[in-house]
């Protein structure tokens, strides 16, 4: 390929900004070869201020290879043969593979193609067909030249395979480089002008050979020829034309520089292919059918001799030289020798012959008269050998042509059963293009559907975009824009013309200097990166970085999106301080339960504890790991207590109300009395959770209340038996209770006495210092005090008393 690229320059000479270097790569397999020269051409085209476009067919037999070549991808051990610079520039990395970028994927066209088969692109700058002909016989090999030269422009180039032979390119092509098969096409008259010879049937069908069809004019000796011409830009014919002259102008300038006189440059087929300048005085067109057949438009004295040199000339392999004849050009007789020269082996023209026209008049003599009858006798019998040699020639032409005609004969019948039989299959072609076009009709339909169902799926898709407070930015595999959400721009300081660029271009608001290396990040592992993010002061936005998956599960980029969490940043921080309180309001409450000498406990719905303060944990003697989750019966509480406390916890289930009892409980402590209330705990909806209880030590308690009760009625019986006087009075010093002795100093009954004050039963001369005395007891200035003072009895006498 270097020395491809050594050649590249020339496709593109002559070409202006609005032209096309095409290119064809048939039997492309999985594309490397067509994607090496998409390379060059486009490397060559950045060299150039207006290249021109590049077009590159690329097409193979195989289906299967021209999938593999559309999409591109290769495995990673390109790397040897692919420069680190091109590798960058014309690739991708994915999933440890390289893709061939969309910018030179577009300038190559992969299709499936059959090179002997379907019709073969034309005005082709290149061919590169190598390692493909030597699957193919050698008349294989000639008809893919003759696609070939019909394919390509006039100076085109054909590079072919180093294992394939050149035998069959050399009569249309010249080679540049013939160690590296690098061939120019030459510009000769292909037979008849025709297309390539393409077969109608299938691969096995042998095609005719080629006939010697009736001679047709060269398109630059005809008006139809140059008009066709002149529909094309005026700079590509005149590209051709000096191609055209570079190839065959010096060749005829070399060949006119050794023999000198008139001349003209035929084929094999004796077709002109070139003429000196005033070689066409020795030419006549006749009416009717214009021909380049030199033969058919020689001079009429000139054509016997012509055909017969060019004849001795292909059989020999030598130059040949005729006799003089005298002819009459524009009313001059001239003495005029053809030379016919074949060209060798060795030389880049072989196949061709130059014919001269030797002007014999300056060596023209008469002779005297008395030679003439010696000279005419002389002359007669060289022209009746001549004429027998000529006539022996004529014989051998008549017979080898009468031979060929045989063999077309027997062609054109077998051309006629194929065309029969070809016009069968178009018939039956002609009923299945039928069938295929109502089925593209359905598709159609179908298709316009399809279309319908995208425009409103993606007039959803823009109105959803457009609503969504989630800010949504879509990248493609070079991180370049392409969609975004409007709340994306509460973000990120986006426009419109903004599609298509870098993202880092792009200023924004977000506390995230690691956006863009999280998205390659994405592209390269897959994984979705999420990420809190503050924008300002106060707000949060959660971040994700998601790659971007087609309907085909390729990767074409990432979609970054932007949710604003805020509200719920705030209320995650007002949850931690809540969640913080709370640990120090259940540390408190912890403490307090562990330092309450009650026992606080609470059972689940069938009767297990599911919490046990310390103390009682201390009484029981075990770890609140040993009791959680255990009943009264596996805490080895007595038979018949732990069948009363379960029962009275399931009657607080079912009636949801208090239960307060007491019982004993003999533990390591010894026995103690203990009073208990089980309470149910609600839901919301008034449905029991679980039931709580809390027990007391009340055996002190229940021993103050013994001594009190016996202190009581110690003091009941002093109080009813005792010979002095006795009441108790309240603070406000109203009478609460009178013993015997009392109502018998005042001569009251006791209920008399209930009710009244002291200061009523107390002679008025001994109230003031009474009071006095009693302020102070009531204030705590003295503990008793004792006073000798007058009451006034029921019946209004006074009696003194201590």
């Amino acid at each position: 390929f270097a020395i491809l690229e050594a050649h590249i320059p020339q496709l593109f000479a002559g070409k202006r900004n609005e032209d096309q270097v095409r290119v064809w790569v048939p039997g492309c397999a999985s594309g490397e070869e067509a994607y090496s020269i998409g390379m060059l051409l486009c490397e060559h085209a950045k060299r150039l201020q207006n290249p021109p476009a590049i077009q590159v067919f690329a097409s193979d037999i195989d289906d299967q290879a021209v999938a593999e070549a559309r999409d591109g991808l290769y495995p990673p051990t390109i790397e040897a043969d692919v420069s680190p610079e091109r590798l960058r520039h014309f690739f991708g990395k994915e999933n440890g593979r390289y893709r061939i970028r969309k910018d030179l994927r577009q300038k190559i066209l992969f299709a499936s193609h059959n090179l002997l088969k379907d019709a073969p692109f034309s005005r082709l700058d290149l061919v590169c067909c190598r390692n493909l002909l030597i699957y193919l016989n050698a008349k294989a090999q000639e008809q893919v030249f003759d696609i070939f030269h019909f394919s390509l422009r006039s100076g085109g180039l054909l590079f072919i395979g180093g294992s394939e032979t050149e035998s069959s390119a050399t009569t249309l092509f010249s080679p540049v480089d013939a160690k590296h098969r690098l061939y120019v096409r030459r510009s000769v008259p292909r037979p008849s002008w025709k297309v390539p010879l393409i077969p109608i049937r299938s691969a096995d069908l042998k095609p005719p050979r080629r006939l010697q069809a009736r001679p047709r004019a060269l398109p630059p000796l005809i008006t139809d020829g140059v008009q066709e011409i002149e529909s094309e830009t005026l700079n590509s014919f005149h590209s051709r034309q000096e191609r055209r002259e570079v190839l065959f102008g010096e060749l005829h300038l070399r060949l006119l520089e050794q023999y000198g006189p008139p001349s003209i440059v035929v084929n094999e087929q004796h077709d002109i292919v070139h003429l000196s300048e005033h070689a066409g005085r020795y030419l006549q067109f006749a009416a009717g059918e214009p021909t380049a057949n030199v033969t058919k438009v020689a001079h009429p004295a000139l054509r016997v001799e012509l055909r017969t040199a060019l004849f001795r000339a292909a059989q020999e392999k030598a130059s040949i030289k005729t006799a003089a004849q005298t002819i009459e050009i524009e009313g001059t007789p001239e003495v005029i020798s053809l030379v016919v020269q074949p060209m060798h082996g060795g030389d880049a023209a072989r196949g061709f012959y130059l014919v001269l026209f030797e002007n014999q008049n300056d060596a023209l003599r008469w002779p005297p008269p008395t030679a003439l009858a010696e000279t005419g006798a002389r002359e007669l019998a060289d022209d009746t050998q001549f004429l027998k040699e000529q006539l022996d020639i004529t014989v051998e032409q008549y017979e080898a042509a009468n031979q060929e005609l045989r063999a077309s004969n027997e062609e054109l019948q077998a051309v006629n059963v194929e065309m029969r039989s070809a016009t069968e299959e178009l018939e039956t072609s002609k009923e299945e293009l039928q069938s295929v076009n109502e089925e593209l009709l359905t598709v159609n339909h179908e298709l316009k559907s399809s279309i319908e169902e995208s425009s409103r799926t993606n007039a959803d898709l823009t109105n959803l975009m457009a609503s969504t407070d989630i800010g949504t930015i879509f990248l493609d595999r070079q991180l370049r824009i392409q969609r975004f959400t409007p709340s994306a721009q509460e973000i990120f300081n986006l426009i419109p013309a903004d599609l298509g660029r870098p993202l880092s271009d792009i200023t924004h608001k977000l506390a995230y200097e690691g956006l863009i290396a999280d998205a390659e990040e994405v592209l390269k592992n897959l994984a979705t990166v999420e990420r809190e993010v503050r924008v300002g002061d106060e707000s949060w936005y959660l971040t994700r970085v998601a790659p971007y998956r087609t309907a085909k599960d390729r990767i074409a980029g990432v979609v970054a999106t932007f949710i604003d969490i805020t509200r719920r940043k705030r209320a995650e921080l007002e949850l931690h301080a809540i969640s913080k309180r709370s640990e120090n309001q259940l540390h408190k409450f912890e403490t307090v339960m562990t330092a309450v000498p009650d026992f606080i406990y609470h059972f689940d719905l069938e009767g297990r504890f599911t919490y046990v303060n310390q103390s009682l944990l201390d009484l029981w003697q075990k770890t609140s790991e040993e009791a959680v989750g255990k009943n009264f019966h596996e805490l080895d509480y007595p038979p018949e207590l732990a069948v009363r406390l379960e029962r009275q916890v399931q009657e607080v289930i079912e009636t949801r109300r208090p239960l307060k009892d007491e019982t004993p409980y003999t533990s390591a402590l010894g026995a103690r009395q203990y009073e208990y209330i089980f309470f149910p705990l609600l839901a919301e909806d008034g449905r029991v959770e679980a039931v709580a209880g809390v027990t007391r030590d009340i055996s002190e308690r229940r021993e103050a209340e013994r001594a009190l009760r016996e202190s009581e009625a110690l003091f009941r019986a002093m109080f009813e038996q005792a010979n002095v006087g006795i009441v108790q009075i309240s603070e406000e010093g109203r009478i609460m209770a009178a013993n015997p002795g009392a109502c018998a100093i005042g001569g009251y009954t006791e209920k008399e006495l209930l009710g009244r004050t002291a200061a009523d039963l107390t002679h008025p001369d001994d109230l003031a210092r009474e009071e006095k005395l009693t302020r102070k007891l009531l204030a705590g200035e003295i503990r008793e005090f004792t006073i000798e003072k007058r009451y006034l009895r029921k019946d209004g006498s006074t009696v003194w008393a201590n």
